[in-house]
Formats: C-alpha cells, structure tokens, sequence
C-alpha cells in the first residue's frame, strides 16, 4: 500500500512540475501602452411596420381647411411601442461603447 501512494506521488509531482515548465507569465513593462479590446458593437436597429389612417368627417381630399385625426390598430401602436424600445436599446449600447472609450483610452 505504502508504494502504491509513493508511486501515485511520484507521478503526480512530474506532472505538475511538467505543467509548469516551459510556461512564462508576461510581465507588463513601464513603456508598454495597455491593451484595449474594442467593445462589442450594438445590434442594428429592426423596425416593425407602423400604419396611420387619417381620418376626417368625410374622408375628403381637401383636408386644410377641417380638423384631422390620425387612427392606428392595436397591432400598429404595439408595433411603435417596440420600435422605440429597439431605438432607446441601440441609443443607450452606443453611449455605452463611448463612454467605454473615454474611460480606457489616455488623454
């Protein structure tokens, strides 16, 4: 039993100390810039389609001079909703990225 442990640490010291050669940690010099990995780019902006209906009293083509409204479905006013989350999501990724740049680049 006792050389069966010996042997098992033995085998295990050559193995770490075979792990450990050869392998060099670098070391940052004083003259070095550091490293900045770009950050990754916003997803692109993907709109859903919006309709308006304009509507007047007779649906006429003069609309000027008389009062106008403008309708949506219920599908369409979804559709807007998601549309300006997806533009505040992009907006906010992209001061995001700017602000990582000013932080990590020297002056």
């Amino acid at each position: 039993m006792y050389l069966i442990k010996l042997k098992a640490l033995l085998l295990s010291s050559i193995v770490l100390t075979a792990c450990s050669t050869g392998v060099e940690i670098p070391t940052p010099l004083a003259n070095d810039k550091p490293i900045i990995l770009p950050p990754e780019n916003p997803r692109p902006i993907n709109t859903k389609p919006v309709e308006f209906t304009v509507v007047t009293q007779n649906n006429r083509e003069k609309l000027d001079s008389e009062p106008v409204w403008y309708s949506m479905t219920t599908q369409s006013y979804e559709n807007l909703a998601y549309n300006m989350q997806e533009l505040i999501r992009y907006i906010t990724q992209q001061q995001n990225q700017i602000n990582y740049y000013k932080n990590n680049t020297p002056n």
